[in-house]
C-alpha cells in the first residue's frame, strides 16, 4: 500500500470544534497558522470557515457535549440515508443490500469515526432539499438560508447549490417564476457564504493542493502521495514525466466516460427512473437531493483534494445507479452494462479502503495496483459519467421521456 491509515478517536473532529467553543482561543490566531488551538488529541490551526465555531460557542458548547451531539447528528444521517433510499428503490432485497454496503463503506464509516462537520453539512443539504421540493415563497427563502449555511461552513457544497440552479437556469428548466425564484434564492445563498467563508481561507488554489491523494483522499489533481514514492522508483525527472501522463490520463478517462455515458443516452434512464416515483413531491425531493449531492461531490473531484468522508455525497448517486439497474427490462444491453460498471465501480470506491486494515492486502503489490486502478480510472470514469446524467438529464425535455409504468 502507497499510504497508511491512522484513525483518530471516536468524533475527534466534533471534539475539536466543542473544546474549540469552550476554551475561547482567538480565531485570528487559528486562521494565520500559529501552533494554538485547545484540541485534546493535539491538532492546531483551522483549515475551513469560523463559522462552526461560531455557532458551537452561540450555543455554548462543551466538550461534555461531544457524545450527545455526536450521536444525534449520527442517528439523523442515517436515518435520511434510509429514507432517501427507500424511496428510490422499489423491490424488496434492495434496500438492505444498498443500506449494508453503505453503512459499511469506508467513507460513511470514516465520517461518523470522526463526526467531521460533513455529516452535519449533508443534513442540512438535506434539509434544504425537503424546503426547495416545496411550493411557496417562505420555504425557498429558508432554502437560500441553509444554502447560506452550508457554503458558510465548508466552501465545497456550493458547487452542489451553483452546479443545479446555473444549469436549470441555462437549460431553461426554471422557466417558472417559483422555480426561478428559488434558483435565485440559492445561487444567493452560495454566493454570501462564498463570500463570508473564502477571506478565512487565505489562498484557496493553495490550500486545494494539500492532500495526498491515494487510499484516503480523492482528486482529480491528487498526485502528492505519488512524488516521493516514483522519484526512489525512476528518478525525478522521469518520475515527474509519468506524473503528467497519469494526470492526462485521469482526464483522459473522464472525458471518454462523459461522451461514452452521453452516447447510451443514460440520461434518459436517469430521468425516466426519477417519473417512475409515483408522489410529485417525493420526485421533486429526489431529483434536488440526487443532484446538489452529486454536483458537490464532483465539486470535490474537479476542484480540490478531499478526504474519503466527502464521498457520503456520492452515496445518493449510487443509490439512483442500483435503482435504474432494478428496471433492467428498459434499458438496452449497452445500457444495462455501463450501469453496472457504474455500480460495481462505485462499489470498490465505497469498499477497497478497508483492505488497508487487512495483513493479507497491507503493502502488497495487488493492493498498489487495485489502488492506482481506483485513482486513475475508476475514480474518473464515475466523475465523467455523473457530470453526464446530471447535464444530460437538465437539457432534455421531459416529453421525450417515456415513464416507465408500473
Amino acid at each position: 500500500m502507497i499510504n497508511k491509515i491512522k484513525m483518530v478517536p471516536g468524533f475527534a473532529d466534533l471534539r475539536w470544534l466543542t473544546a474549540t467553543s469552550e476554551c475561547g482561543v482567538n480565531l485570528k490566531d487559528l486562521h494565520s497558522d500559529k501552533l494554538v488551538g485547545c484540541d485534546p488529541y493535539g491538532r492546531h490551526g483551522i483549515n475551513y470557515p469560523p463559522m462552526g465555531i461560531w455557532m458551537a460557542r452561540l450555543l455554548h458548547l462543551k466538550g461534555s457535549h461531544t457524545g450527545p451531539i455526536g450521536l444525534a447528528i449520527g442517528l439523523g444521517f442515517i436515518f435520511t440515508l434510509l429514507i432517501s433510499t427507500n424511496g428510490l428503490l422499489r423491490r424488496p432485497w434492495s434496500l438492505p443490500l444498498v443500506m449494508s454496503l453503505f453503512l459499511f463503506s469506508f467513507p460513511v464509516q470514516f465520517a461518523l469515526e470522526r463526526l467531521n462537520f460533513d455529516v452535519f453539512i449533508f443534513l442540512v443539504i438535506s434539509s434544504s432539499c425537503l424546503l426547495m421540493s416545496w411550493s411557496g415563497t417562505y420555504a425557498h427563502a429558508v432554502s437560500g438560508a441553509l444554502a447560506l449555511l452550508a457554503v458558510s461552513l465548508k466552501i465545497y457544497p456550493a458547487a452542489g447549490y451553483l452546479g443545479w440552479a446555473v444549469l436549470g437556469i441555462l437549460s431553461g428548466k426554471h422557466q417558472k417564476e417559483s422555480n426561478l425564484f428559488l434558483a435565485l434564492a440559492v445561487i444567493t445563498g452560495s454566493i454570501l457564504g462564498l463570500a463570508f467563508s473564502i477571506p478565512f481561507l487565505g489562498d484557496f488554489s493553495e490550500s486545494s493542493d494539500i492532500g495526498d491523494g491515494g487510499i484516503i483522499n480523492f482528486g482529480l489533481r491528487a498526485f502528492n502521495y505519488m512524488s516521493p514514492w516514483m522519484t526512489r522508483l525512476l528518478g525525478p525527472d522521469m518520475a515527474r514525466l509519468s506524473i503528467q501522463a497519469l494526470g492526462v490520463l485521469k482526464i483522459i478517462v473522464l472525458l471518454f466516460s462523459f461522451w461514452i455515458t452521453s452516447r447510451l443516452s443514460i440520461y434518459k434512464c436517469y430521468a425516466r427512473n426519477l417519473l417512475a416515483i409515483g408522489k410529485l413531491r417525493w420526485r421533486r425531493f429526489q431529483e434536488l437531493f440526487i443532484s446538489i449531492m452529486t454536483w458537490t461531490w464532483l465539486g470535490c473531484y474537479l476542484l480540490t483534494i478531499s478526504n474519503d468522508y466527502r464521498s457520503i455525497f456520492l452515496l445518493p448517486s449510487i443509490a439512483s445507479i442500483a435503482s435504474m439497474l432494478e428496471d433492467g427490462k428498459h434499458h438496452d444491453r449497452s445500457q444495462k452494462a455501463l450501469l453496472l460498471a457504474l455500480l460495481t465501480g462505485s462499489i470498490i470506491i465505497l469498499l477497497f479502503p478497508m483492505t488497508a486494515f487487512s495483513p493479507v492486502f497491507q503493502y502488497s503489490a495487488t493492493h498498489t495496483i487495485v489502488e492506482l486502478g481506483v485513482e486513475f480510472v475508476i475514480l474518473p470514469f464515475l466523475a465523467g459519467a455523473l457530470g453526464s446524467i446530471l447535464i444530460g438529464s437538465s437539457i432534455v425535455p421531459q416529453t421525450l421521456i417515456r415513464p416507465i409504468h408500473q
